[in-house]
């Protein structure tokens, strides 16, 4: 009965993990744009469910699946999301294979930590990202542990549909496992099970998944071209800085870095097979991430469950509680060193939002927290000479776990639910997302007000943007093109800045958008790193396209008429002037000669509001 009652608890806490991973992953896909990297992958998909000829990237899984949504529910950016959520939703399940190797409490902490995690959170919200690979070769392991051949055949194979991630999730497990074998001087030993049955699902699943049934045989060769492009990543720089994933790790994992850390800490005086064997995983992991060339912070994610399981032992462990009276001792340090905190963070706060370039600002407001935290340690000091310095100790744990849950959870929200134009959110595949919302509501608009409906309208398109084609996926009269030729009649075009000159000559007036947003720096770390590593704060440069219309379409446009050279001044005649007696104080001048404000303000050309068309137009476009 007890075993029972034990069980039913454990899987109800994982149901809850489940529940909790699901929730924050498909909450609010639609929240803002494609970004550029997402839009490539959706964009083949969208036009595989149209019956388009498309030439396969080395993402079959994705595009399959999603070509099939889209076929079946119509295309949108949540349907386009929609299967890494899954596949990330499903990561908090994979410990409760692994309770008799963690522990039941370090599986359970870990369920959790995979579910609020910021940078598996951001992943399994990115469309064509590498998270279908990561949590499909979890599975596959942990079906492997639970003697479930057949299923982990499935999983297995669709870990290998899922992109050019996959192989670098392999070769990292292979190489840990080398290594730790090594190191223990034995043999590696695996789980039994059926390999004969393993190796018929997997060959059905291939077969099944990578065509969609049969129906698209091209899958197979897109999955045979994902070795090729992992490999390629280790010869074409992606431009992203080895040091920008290491600041990921330590802005985005506080926690589990932290706790991790004391793991490997207590592995050199208490020695583990499990913690060592988690440790070579995640070290193997990192160096394959961080020497590659064709690095991206997404790679993190093969580093984050190694770490999350060593950080998980730690925290059961080091925060286990022993009787009332221990609780008591350890919630009042708890309670009180979390106001420390507060103020501490209170205290950094204001340096990312003011001057943080004044030198003596920053000296005073790091002498307050250097002088709170050793206020701290005086604090947790006393109470271990007044209980005991076992409690005190293991209040300051407790203290810290929480106060770095509350930064993870903060991290965890930010790079989810991020807005459009956040490139200081480091989980993205290049570009953040821009406007381009805005630009299809535009064009659409123009539509509307020439034709009567939002989607005939014909657009020609000049710039190679995939987040810009597919905003305008659903109007068919789109033509896409590299160049642009005097004597254009096109209602609308969209364009980059370079034949501005020539629209404007043309008749047309436009209005840009920031389509995407790239980080403007070039290090590892944004310049302000307070203001980054608190409210996420960085600079960045947009990328930006142009909207045209013909003037003639909006109220009171007219074709543009070029002013002449010189254009002839008259002076006006000198006002007469009254005499002024003596002591009598000048009249003021009349105004009547002198423009007023409002006269002022409608002499200046009104920018309009961007992504909305002006009832006004510009001669030139408004940034």
């Amino acid at each position: 009965m007890e075993f029972t009652k034990r069980l039913n608890l454990e899987i109800l806490l994982y149901g809850l993990a489940f529940a909790l991973a699901f929730c924050l992953r498909l909450a609010l896909l639609n929240a803002i744009p494609l970004a550029e990297f997402e839009a490539g992958w959706a964009l083949q998909a969208y036009r595989l469910a149209h019956g388009a000829a498309v030439e396969f990237g080395p993402h079959p899984l994705y595009l399959l699946v999603t070509s099939f949504l889209f076929n079946m529910f119509g295309s949108g950016d949540p349907l386009a999301r929609l299967l890494p959520a899954l596949a990330g939703s499903l990561l908090p399940l994979v410990p409760f294979a692994f309770r008799g190797a963690l522990g039941r409490w370090p599986a359970i902490i870990l369920a959790f930590g995979l579910a609020i995690d910021p940078g598996l959170l951001a992943v399994s919200r990115l469309a064509g990202g590498p998270m279908p690979a990561l949590a499909f070769l979890a599975l596959a392991v942990a079906a492997w542990v639970l003697v479930r051949p057949a299923w982990a055949g499935v999983f297995f194979a669709l870990a290998a549909l899922s992109g050019p991630a996959f192989w670098g999730g392999v070769v990292g497990l292979v190489l840990a496992g080398l290594l730790f074998a090594l190191l223990r001087r034995e043999p590696l030993r695996l789980p039994g099970g059926d390999l004969r049955r393993a190796g018929l699902a997997l060959l059905i699943m291939l077969a099944l998944a990578g065509t969609l049934f049969l129906q698209v045989p091209g899958g197979l060769g897109a999955f045979a071209a994902s070795l090729p492009a992992w490999v390629q990543g280790w010869g074409v720089p992606s431009g992203v800085p080895a040091g920008r994933l290491l600041v990921a790790l330590v802005g985005y994992q506080p926690l589990a870095l932290v706790f991790g850390l004391v793991a490997v800490v207590r592995l050199l005086s208490r020695p583990s097979a499990r913690d060592l064997a988690l440790l070579l995983w995640a070290v193997v992991a990192l160096a394959i991430a961080l020497l590659m060339p064709g690095r991206q912070v997404t790679d993190l994610i093969w580093v984050l469950v190694p770490l999350w399981a060593l950080a998980a032992g730690s925290l059961a462990d080091l925060l286990a509680l022993r009787g009332e009276e221990e609780f008591s001792v350890v919630a009042g340090e708890t309670s009180l060193l979390l106001i420390f905190y507060s103020f501490i963070w209170i205290n950094l706060a204001s340096l990312g939002t003011s001057a943080f370039q004044d030198p003596e600002l920053l000296r005073i407001r790091l002498i307050l927290s250097l002088t709170v935290f050793a206020l701290a340690l005086i604090s947790a000091a006393l109470i271990g000479i007044g209980w005991s310095f076992g409690e005190a100790a293991r209040g300051i744990l407790w203290s810290l776990a929480l106060f770095l849950l509350f930064f993870t959870v903060n991290s965890a929200t930010g790079a989810a639910y991020r807005r459009a134009g956040a490139a200081a959110e480091l989980w993205w595949n290049g570009p953040a997302p821009g406007l381009t919302d805005r630009l299809a509501t535009t064009v659409g608009d123009i539509s509307e007000y020439v034709l009567g409906e939002r989607s005939g309208l014909d657009v020609v398109v000049q710039t190679d943007s995939a987040a810009v084609a597919w905003a305008l996926r659903t109007m068919p009269n789109v033509i896409f093109t590299t160049s642009l030729s005097p004597g254009l009649s096109d209602s609308a075009l969209v364009t980059d800045s370079s034949p501005v000159d020539l629209l404007t000559e043309a008749g047309y007036r436009g209005q840009s958008f920031a389509v995407g947003w790239l980080p403007a720096w070039d290090g590892a770390k944004p310049p302000n790193w307070i203001g980054w590593l608190l409210f996420r704060q960085a600079p960045a440069v947009p990328s930006t396209v142009i909207v045209w219309g013909q003037a003639a379409l909006f109220p009171g446009g007219a074709p543009v008429v070029a002013l002449p050279q010189e254009v002839p001044v008259v002076e006006p005649p000198p006002p007469e002037v009254e005499p002024i007696e003596d002591g009598q104080p000048a009249p003021e001048e009349d105004a009547a000669q002198q423009p007023t404000p409002t006269e002022e303000a409608a002499l200046e050309p009104t920018p309009t509001e961007e992504g909305a068309p002006s009832a006004e137009p510009s001669p030139s476009p408004t940034p």
